[in-house]
């Protein structure tokens, strides 16, 4: 049996931590896989996310006040002493990986050829049921399968009339966001919902797929960062609005507007008036598949396998 260990991921994590990273590396080691959470013992491996302990909430309204100092980082300093074997880098956030540091693999949204211990792993990935298991990331209320993502959806072309125009799942302001939020207010109503508006759904999908569209923008526009937004508002039912760089190729552009190919919020708004009467159309973006083409989850496998094993 082998052992692992996280550390610094975020404090929801513990369902990717048990029904994705686990049997992952089960696959990986060929054996069963059990996780430690004491940092004295020694495991097989350390998984390393990049959500180090806050202090408590005292001391992040200390540090915003600048009462407090952020810790002096030496960039070049060796990955975290630990007592593990090998120790692997991830991350699903738009942060690059410290390649400087001692790890043995990285899971990132990053080109591969980058660096040859890098693996392309954008954070969508987590959102799939890969091991029969269900609820492992997203805020949904489902986990579908590959298959499911590569197949065409079938649509109730009679309901789609009586949608509500727009929504928006926001917690985090971005500016991008309110930009795009404000151009689409001048064809009708957008429906806020999350940390921005104070309202907060349990499962998305009981609310959104009462509206043609859903604004889903990452972030930033950064190669390769493709989070959960785009796979989550398709599952909606609504159209998505996505705004966000696939450089790899994985999601059909024919199954959602990507604000990308259009020069400015105006030229935007204009082709979303149009297409919010044209039940036709909007019936049959609904219908496409949301993949271009599989993801390869088996060489992932493989490279770990060869990064761990060498």
């Amino acid at each position: 049996m082998k052992s692992i260990r996280f550390i610094n991921f975020w404090k929801t994590s513990s369902g990717v931590q048990t029904g994705f990273f686990k049997p992952l590396f089960e696959q990986v080691y060929g054996e069963e896989v059990n996780i430690v959470t004491d940092p004295t013992l020694w495991v097989d491996l350390e998984i390393h996310s990049v959500f180090p302990p806050s202090g408590g909430i005292v001391r992040k309204a200390f540090r915003h006040f600048g009462l407090v100092k952020n810790r002096e980082i030496d960039w070049f300093e060796i990955s975290p002493k630990s007592k593990s074997g090998r120790k692997i880098w991830f991350t699903g956030e738009n942060i690059r990986p410290p390649l400087h540091l001692d790890f043995d693999a990285y899971l990132s949204f990053e080109s591969e050829s980058v660096d040859t211990r890098n693996i392309y792993f954008p954070l969508w990935v987590l959102n799939i049921d890969w091991f029969n298991k269900k609820g492992i990331h997203g805020f949904v209320g489902v986990t579908p399968t590959q298959n499911e993502l590569l197949n065409p959806r079938s649509v109730d072309k009679d309901g789609l009339k009586n949608r509500k125009f727009c929504a928006s799942f926001i917690g985090n302001p971005e500016n991008m966001r309110l930009g795009a939020i404000t151009a689409l207010g001048a064809i009708a109503k957008v429906d806020l919902f999350g940390r921005i508006s104070g309202i907060h759904i349990k499962n998305k999908i009981e609310i959104l797929d009462k509206y043609k569209f859903i604004l889903a923008f990452e972030n930033s526009n950064t190669p390769g960062y493709v989070t959960e937004k785009l796979l989550e508002a398709q599952l909606t039912g609504a159209i998505p609005i996505y705004w966000g760089l696939d450089t790899e190729g994985y999601f059909n552009e024919n199954a959602f507007i990507n604000f990308s190919n259009f020069r400015n919020f105006e030229a935007l708004t204009s082709h979303i008036e149009v297409l919010s009467d044209d039940s036709n159309r909007i019936s049959e973006i609904l219908s496409q598949p949301i993949l271009n083409k599989p993801f390869p989850i088996q060489d992932v496998v493989r490279k770990l396998s060869k990064a761990l094993f060498v």
